[in-house]
């Protein structure tokens, strides 16, 4: 009967020490995932604030504001992030980043036609004891042939616009919580005209950029890797780099289309059921910061000369295609295609227009009507914003997949929760 007992209480003992171990090991496995994960360093930027920055706007490209320290010591400075091009591709000597020095402000010599902030702060090379001087001039010019289209919109009237300045490199500090210096070249802009700079200069992110901060950072050693990522919450964005999260481990990495965009190849597009892949153009899709999505609207007539014929071929868009199906609710504007009586686009879900499914090398990319439509706050209207000839991504593309860009190998990856093919 002793033993018995002693074998009964054996047993609650062991018993009870599994659910304690069990417990231990759950709490245990618990602390470990967070123990393990490493700290995800970003930098912010505000969607609200970010704004047009170039000479033209087809050559132009949004831009994003974030805190950066030039220098040593550091000079907090407002920058730029652009990911895009941000001058003409046949004018670019080199993609590269841009600083106003503080000498073109005090003097007026640095020019914003669209002056979205005073200019009370720029680098000054007075003040940095890291600074290196090449003595190499920088001249960027766009001619009046370069524009003459747009002078009846902007009322230029032969003024020609430009930026000049020297090729320097110096430390960059891309948050203060993180201690990693990195040099980088960059133009320091002694005088400068242009259409509308918002801030105190540029940041190039450009897919064909090889001093970028990103790679630069990691052959210099200082960043793991060469790897940046674009995520988006409640209209603030993050640009997540030197370790991507283990949660996008599984983005699907597809190879660029382009040597000097972050674009991909279309494969295919399906509209309504139907293959519409001719309807993408440049079958390029490509990505940015601007706040709306950009669709194709297609040219009427392309003229081709071969061996003394003549071929005409008419080249069909996104844009006509819907105008020409939804002529009865879309209007055609200069720029944009405007639905009509739908004020903060309230009216998409009722309206039931199609889902536009983009298909790439490996991904499926469906963009709702919510995403190919943008309201318009100043005019209050919702509208299609028309592109030249490709479909161009806004940023609030990367709210419901966030992107990953390679600045090594040229890729983009995009997340897992994507359909792969």
């Amino acid at each position: 009967m002793i033993v018995l007992l002693t074998f009964i209480l054996f047993l609650k003992s062991a018993c009870k020490f599994r659910k304690i171990k069990e417990k231990f090991q759950q709490n245990y496995f618990k602390v470990s995932i967070i123990n393990t994960e490493t700290y995800t360093k970003y930098i912010e930027f505000n969607l609200d604030k970010c704004a047009y920055t170039g000479f033209l706007t087809i050559i132009g490209s949004y831009t994003c504001p974030i805190q950066v320290q030039v220098g040593s010591p550091g000079q907090q400075l407002t920058l730029s992030i652009a990911i895009n091009r941000i001058v003409p591709n046949d004018q670019l000597q080199s993609a590269t980043s841009f600083l106003l020095s503080s000498e073109c402000i005090l003097q007026n010599k640095c020019i914003s036609f669209f002056i979205q902030k005073k200019f009370d702060e720029a680098f000054n090379p007075e003040l940095t004891s890291s600074l290196n001087k090449t003595g190499i001039n920088y001249s960027n010019t766009i001619t009046q042939t370069a524009f003459h289209n747009f002078q009846s919109i902007y009322q230029i009237n032969g003024t020609i616009l430009r930026i000049n300045g020297e090729y320097q490199s110096d430390l960059f500090q891309i948050s203060e919580e993180v201690e990693q210096k990195i040099r980088i070249p960059f133009v320091l802009v002694n005088s400068m005209w242009a259409f509308n700079a918002p801030t105190f200069g540029i940041l190039n992110f450009e897919r064909h950029n090889m001093n970028s901060l990103i790679l630069q950072g990691y052959l210099q050693n200082q960043l793991k890797t060469p790897k940046f990522a674009i995520t988006i919450e409640n209209k603030v964005g993050k640009i997540i780099y030197d370790e991507i999260p283990k949660y996008l481990n599984n983005a699907i990495e597809i190879k660029t289309k382009s040597s000097d965009l972050w674009d991909l190849k279309i494969t295919g597009m399906i509209l309504e059921d139907k293959d519409v892949l001719p309807l993408a153009h440049f079958q390029s899709l490509e990505f940015t910061l601007y706040p709306f999505t950009q669709l194709p609207k297609g040219s009427q007539i392309l003229t081709i000369m071969h061996k003394n014929l003549t071929y005409t071929n008419k080249i069909k868009g996104i844009v006509n295609y819907l105008l020409k199906k939804y002529s009865h609710l879309l209007i055609k504007h200069e720029n944009t295609v405007q639905l009509q009586d739908c004020e903060h686009c309230s009216c998409l879900e009722k309206l039931n227009f199609p889902d536009l499914k983009i298909y790439t090398e490996k991904v499926m990319i469906t963009l709702t009507p919510k995403q190919y439509f943008s309201e318009n706050q100043s005019k209050n209207i919702c509208q299609i914003v028309i592109s030249m000839d490709k479909i161009m991504l806004s940023s609030k593309f990367y709210q419901d997949y966030p992107t990953i860009f390679n600045t090594k190998n040229g890729s983009i990856a995009i997340f897992k929760y994507l359909n792969q093919m």
